[in-house]
């Protein structure tokens, strides 16, 4: 497996599984995983969202997913 996409799924593996989007803290937490995530460069936004699909992600993972959507759209 390409060492990217492991990172991916660890990062995946230590989402919180409680989010609230109105708490400061677990905002700064999805900027965060987003970052780390959009650091990947090598892994594919399908290749993100087929690691959502496989492993259940939490909501905070997705959302960072698609946060790193819109970042490489606009990138």
């Amino acid at each position: 497996m390409d060492p990217s996409i492991s990172l991916a799924i660890h990062l995946l593996n230590n989402s919180s599984v409680d989010f609230e989007l109105t708490n400061n803290d677990h905002q700064t937490r999805l900027l965060e995983l987003a970052d780390k995530l959009l650091a990947l460069e090598s892994v594919t936004n399908e290749q993100i969202k087929d690691v959502i699909a496989q492993h259940n992600a939490p909501l905070e993972f997705k959302l960072a997913a698609k946060l790193v959507e819109s970042r490489r759209h606009i990138l």
